[in-house]
């Protein structure tokens, strides 16, 4: 199943950073909790898509490591060159960007370096189970060092899954505070909001998705439509139940987390 997720993000590796408006967005949002001209020693980002992230954190950050993953070959060629052109010649030489090709979930275990700073956006939501993912990555976190996660809550893409019946299954809030609490982490959740994007048909919003890689879901090994009778009743449904004026909204449901390790006294 992962490897059809994986296909679908490389196909859609041209086109995401012309349609993942909001991921963006989430990007900006999260690299701004860091303060500015803030230096750290050794940085994993996981699931960087096409390097909104790390874009973003090398404009307000300095460090000596960065290490970039995804499981989209294509989305990790892709950021690396762009931070390849992006960034200074002086700050190459300041910093080793380290590339980790794979699945999170299968490296997570066998990671053997610690880390100031882990950083995710718009990722967490396409792991199995991701609390599991976080107890092994806060482990490899250093005393005070920081875990800065962006993703989705429980009403993210409600439209598609109430006409569709299929759909990820987001964490609540409530859920990563539990999290935090066994794990001991200073937890802070620094934005939880509805945006609303609007499109000219359900087509439109069906060829966003698409062009964000949001076409096979982690528990089901087909497309959201497979005959054309299913995509019409969808369409008309969409139209009668979530038109506004023209045209048909989305929704998507951002969280900026925050988990803090602090110095064990």
């Amino acid at each position: 199943m992962k490897k059809l997720i994986a296909r679908s993000f490389d196909r859609s590796s041209d086109s995401y950073s012309q349609q993942a408006y909001v991921q963006a967005e989430m990007a900006q949002q999260l690299c701004a909790v860091l303060p500015q001209e803030s230096h750290f020693h050794n940085v994993l980002e996981f699931g960087v898509g096409t390097g909104y992230l790390s874009e973003r954190f090398f404009l307000r950050c300095q460090c000596e490591r960065y290490t970039i993953n995804d499981f989209s070959g294509s989305m990790l060629e892709s950021c690396h060159r762009k931070l390849r052109s992006f960034l200074s010649d002086s700050v190459k030489q300041k910093c080793a960007l380290i590339t980790l090709a794979g699945d999170i979930e299968k490296l997570a275990p066998t990671l053997s370096e610690s880390y100031d700073l882990i950083l995710s956006s718009a990722t967490l939501q396409w792991i199995e189970d991701p609390f599991v993912l976080l107890d092994q990555l806060y482990a490899h976190l250093t005393p005070d060092g920081q875990m800065l996660i962006g993703t989705f809550g429980e009403d993210n893409l409600r439209e598609i899954k109430a006409l569709s019946g299929k759909g990820l299954a987001y964490p609540c809030l409530r859920q990563f505070e539990e999290w935090a609490e066994r794990a001991g982490a200073k937890f802070t959740c620094y934005a939880a909001y509805q945006k609303k994007l609007f499109f000219d048909s359900p087509l439109a919003v069906l060829r966003h998705l698409k062009e964000t890689g949001v076409t096979y879901l982690p528990t089901q090994a087909e497309p959201l439509f497979l005959s054309r009778k299913g995509l019409t009743h969808f369409c008309d449904e969409y139209i009668a139940r979530y038109s506004k004026g023209s045209r048909v909204g989305l929704t998507y449901h951002p969280l900026l987390l925050r988990f803090y390790k602090a110095c064990s006294n």
